[in-house]
């Protein structure tokens, strides 16, 4: 097998899954697609119909480009010129900092909760049933490479994937899509109520969720169809408006808390036993706490240093937690393998309607909602 004859061993076939996890989640839809354009924007498109110069003046210039040469080639591209690395090296350098810090915090609290869900509760991780097959051997061979199944479901969706990457390219060649609207097939009030409904087949999410706990699947079918369409639907039958029904992302924003503030009761005595470790006068029993401790101080030294109020900084990184440990937990129980299982934005969102932005406009003035 090829495998035999590269001398691919388990170790690097680890390394390389882990590296492409990381790489490919940082560099797609979940990072810095919303980073990287977020101060250049407010330069570009400000103009006299928006407020967006007087907003930029609130970012401190040192958080990315403001010069009008350098954020026109980010958005409009050079030609032979290349990128002006001068301009960007520092502010990058910065941010390189800060979502190391964040990044590092929120390992460090999956590794905080690990053992609970692992030895007490015995959550079965989903998502690493499949490096765990890759790296699962048979005799002197690894099992899964020699396994034709395996290979047909592999092929099957390159070739998907890649006919919907072609087509996204050249629109004239056929592709399978990603999902199908049911909004077709209801059309008559009060159906027309439950739009928008979609039926969604990557491979990916069909394969991830043949691995998922019955019960977390039959449960999540049921409860969106019963409870969340439900309500959307006896709105309608009752002469109720339905525009903002069901509140998706502020039922899930509370539903987060909820959630951590059971896993913290849970995990109570582990928590006690980790932080408890900064007694003994040992490095290594340091190291969790103290990444624990050294990340969250990285990131209040740069939101303070960016002119962040405490009252605003501090419950915004306080939901960041909550929902960071809330979303862990649910890809480690159901292995979602989405972005979009966390309410995107929701910190904000639930800053904004539970305090108001003329309170939060008080607590830490313009600046502190601007960068929040």
């Amino acid at each position: 097998p090829l495998v035999r004859r590269l001398r691919i061993s388990r170790r690097d076939i680890i390394g390389v899954y882990c590296f492409l996890t990381l790489s490919v989640a940082l560099t797609s839809g979940g990072a810095m697609r919303f980073f990287l354009h977020s101060v250049p924007t407010l330069h570009y498109f400000a103009g006299p119909e928006n407020n967006l110069s007087e907003i930029s003046e609130h970012v401190p210039d040192w958080m990315g480009p403001s010069d009008e040469a350098v954020v026109r080639t980010y958005f409009e591209g050079t030609e032979g010129t290349g990128v002006p690395w001068s301009a960007w090296i520092g502010p990058l350098s910065l941010w390189l900092v800060f979502f190391s810090a964040l990044f590092g915090l929120l390992i460090a609290l999956a590794a905080l909760f690990h053992p609970e869900w692992e030895q007490s509760e015995h959550l079965n991780y989903p998502l690493a049933e499949l490096p765990m097959r890759l790296i699962e051997q048979r005799g002197d061979t690894l099992k899964i490479w020699t396994d034709r199944g395996f290979w047909i479901g592999f092929t099957i969706a390159c070739i998907y994937n890649l006919l919907n990457i072609l087509n996204a390219y050249n629109p004239g060649i056929t592709a399978l899509g990603t999902d199908t609207s049911l909004d077709n097939l209801l059309s008559e009030w009060p159906l027309s109520a439950l739009r928008s409904m979609r039926i969604s087949y990557r491979p990916e999410i069909l394969g991830f969720g043949y691995l998922m706990p019955t019960e977390i699947a039959l449960s999540t079918v049921f409860f969106y169809f019963v409870y969340m369409k439900g309500i959307v639907f006896t709105a309608a039958m009752t002469g109720l408006d339905p525009a903002k029904l069901p509140y998706e992302n502020e039922q899930a924003a509370g539903a987060y808390i909820a959630l951590f503030a059971l896993l913290v009761y849970r995990a109570r005595h582990r928590i006690v036993e980790v932080f408890s470790r900064l007694r003994e006068p040992s490095l290594d029993r340091w190291l969790l706490p103290g990444s624990i401790i050294v990340c969250s101080l990285v990131m209040v030294v740069f939101l303070t240093a960016a002119g962040m109020s405490p009252f605003v900084w501090a419950p915004y990184f306080g939901l960041v937690v909550i929902f960071g440990v809330g979303y862990a937990r649910l890809r480690a129980e159901s292995g979602y393998p989405r972005l979009w299982g966390r309410p995107l934005g929701g910190e904000q969102n639930m800053l904004v309607n539970c305090i108001g932005t003329e309170r939060l406009a008080a607590l830490g003035g313009m600046r502190s909602l601007t960068l929040m």
